[in-house]
């Protein structure tokens, strides 16, 4: 089991004595790990003509005396895209350690053969002779992400300004070129697009252009940071007493600006229940007035009124049936961040956006 870490704890500076201890917790009786801090490499052997020296070397010995050596390389941060340099100095027995390492990364290592451990738990460590498999989960977001520089993680409205700016405009195109076309902050979109290419989840050209991108994986990566009731402002839950179809007809009479999310909106584009309203406006408590909404305080809600995190949750929207509908990107990260059967719905809407890509993209 994870513990939760106290938010005053800071980052490990060197990650290695805790992931040693964290892997000896899991070896079979008998078993040890012994870490070297000053390793050398025979010349003869497979790692000679790649390392100068390894960061440590771990070696893991058996109950009956087999002994295997795992050669660490310590990494402050290893985003997807560091894996292939990584992989080409590894013959299998490679350990990447750093104090936290991203999902995504995990995976790439995975998929490689390659080792791992963080300092919140994730290990994955297979080695062949002693046999050795040992896998856990730690922590499933960075646990020191505020100690970190700024957009390690896409939190905060400029961010999502730039993420819904690469979501909804095909490329190619420069970040200028995007900046103009949608609005979004320069800083902040050049800033989005070198996370996410460190991700491999966009790809440029030899002038930085943009020239592809992982819509999908872009989306599924932010709604890792966004979180709806953190990220807009003023969220109220109401109950609109006549249910959410009867709420959504009485929008129209709506006086401020407005947008609909939420499973309501999903079903203009994927057959799922109507179970909830998610309505944005600049002024929720005017909302709940000139709607003769109630106040929830407790779960008994069926629409949520909020604030916009940013003014791109009102841009390039679609109107449904004479309803201000939010872009479809807005809408799935909004499911993927619901309580309830947002999730399902969500993944109900991301099949729609894969067939129909060019109805929401631009």
């Amino acid at each position: 089991m994870t513990r939760n870490r106290d938010q005053n704890e800071t980052r490990p500076r060197n990650p290695l004595p805790l992931v040693r201890r964290l892997i000896e917790q899991r070896l079979p009786a008998g078993w040890t790990i012994v870490m070297d801090l000053q390793p050398t490499i025979e010349a003869g052997s497979s790692w000679a003509s790649r390392w100068l020296r390894p960061d440590a070397v771990f070696e893991i010995t058996a109950s009956d005396g087999t002994m295997s050596r795992l050669v660490v390389e310590v990494k402050s941060r290893a985003d997807p895209r560091d894996v292939d340099r990584v992989a080409a100095m590894t013959d299998g027995q490679l350990l990447l350690v750093a104090s936290y390492l991203p999902r995504r990364t995990r995976e790439a290592l995975g998929s490689r053969g390659i080792s791992y451990a963080d300092a919140t738990g994730n290990i994955r460590i297979v080695v062949d002779r002693p046999a050795v498999y040992i896998e856990a989960q730690g922590a499933p977001a960075d646990p020191w992400r505020q100690d970190d520089k700024p957009l390690k993680s896409l939190r905060g409205s400029g961010a999502g300004a730039a993420v819904r700016s690469l979501l909804d405009f095909r490329p190619p195109y420069g970040i200028r070129e995007l900046a103009g076309k949608s609005g979004a902050s320069l800083s902040s979109l050049s800033r989005v697009a070198d996370l996410l290419y460190g991700e491999k989840l966009l790809e440029r050209d030899s002038r930085n252009g943009i020239v592809d991108l992982d819509w999908e994986g872009v989306l599924r990566r932010w709604s890792e940071d966004y979180e709806f009731f953190k990220a807009n402002k003023n969220v109220l839950p109401v109950l609109a007493p006549r249910g959410p179809r009867s709420l959504m007809e009485s929008l129209h009479r709506l006086q401020d600006r407005y947008a609909l999310s939420g499973a309501a909106a999903a079903t203009f584009f994927a057959p799922v229940p109507a179970e909830s309203v998610v309505v944005y406006a600049p002024d929720p408590g005017a909302v709940v007035a000139q709607l003769d909404l109630r106040l929830s305080r407790g779960n008994a809600w069926n629409a949520l009124l909020a604030a916009p995190y940013g003014s791109v949750v009102l841009k390039r929207i679609q109107v449904k049936e004479g309803l201000n509908v939010v872009s479809p990107s807005q809408l799935a990260a909004d499911l993927l961040s619901l309580p309830g059967r947002g999730s399902s719905e969500a993944e109900d809407l991301i099949s729609w956006m894969r067939r129909n890509e060019p109805d929401w993209r631009n």
